[in-house]
């Protein structure tokens, strides 16, 4: 970008303040100077004409700059030209300033075209939006959520009730499936230890678990081993 001189800075300045343009805006017109600057020298065009301003504000629209920053850059080549010449700069302002207010009021408004939810009439009950481009299908604002399902499967008590001649185990299948949901474990992992704890309580007839022992497990896994043929890694 183009650098401009300390003197053309201080001078530039002056006529800011004599112009009235608050301080916290030098910058933002300083910058617009060397950009115009800049542009005059990369493409040739003599600074101090009005033709290379008009060029500069072309570019400026081109690069989708909104209005009101073209508004300022305009403003500050124009107080430039004031340094330059300050005749000239009175006469070009006055001259630009006229021609940018009818450029803008010749923009043609952008009115939205409004959208308003109705409903099919298809009978599928969902509601749609009508516009310039027909139907628009409309998601729902709130949707209805499904009912929560535990991953786990029901209580031992529902599903497979335990003969009335022995324990129930109904407290430790509720410890169990609380100790699978505290250690996170997935449902399938929950469903095999139930159905092993299930085994286990039909192999003990229903023992009570205060009245099991160590040895009634070995007799399980025993018999798991022997009998039934299940392999160590199930």
């Amino acid at each position: 970008m183009f650098n401009t001189s300390p003197d053309l800075q201080e001078r530039f300045l002056a006529v800011l303040a004599k112009k009235g343009i608050p301080a916290r805006e030098n910058f933002f017109f300083l910058k617009w100077l060397r950009y115009y600057l800049d542009f005059c020298l990369r493409y040739g065009h003599r600074k101090e004409q009005k033709a290379s301003l008009n060029l500069f504000l072309k570019k400026l629209r081109e690069k989708k700059q909104t209005p009101s920053q073209i508004e300022q850059a305009s403003r500050a080549v124009l107080h430039f030209f004031e340094v330059l010449s300050p005749e000239k700069a009175v006469k070009w302002e006055r001259e630009t300033t006229t021609s940018s207010v009818k450029e803008v009021s010749n923009v043609p408004r952008k009115i939205p075209t409004p959208f308003v939810p109705i409903s099919r009439p298809d009978g599928t009950g969902k509601t749609s939006q009508i516009g310039r481009g027909g139907w628009h299908p409309r998601e729902p604002v709130a949707r209805k959520l499904p009912p929560f399902r535990s991953p786990l499967p029901p209580e031992p008590e529902k599903r497979l009730p335990v003969p009335q001649t022995g324990a129930s185990w109904v407290e430790e299948f509720k410890e169990l499936y609380n100790g699978i949901l505290v250690r996170h474990y997935s449902p399938k992992t929950g469903k095999a230890y139930g159905i092993w704890l299930r085994k286990f309580q039909t192999f003990t007839r229903s023992k009570t678990p205060e009245s099991l022992s160590t040895s009634d497990v070995k007799e399980f896994l025993t018999y798991l081993a022997v009998r039934e043929r299940v392999s160590a890694s199930s």
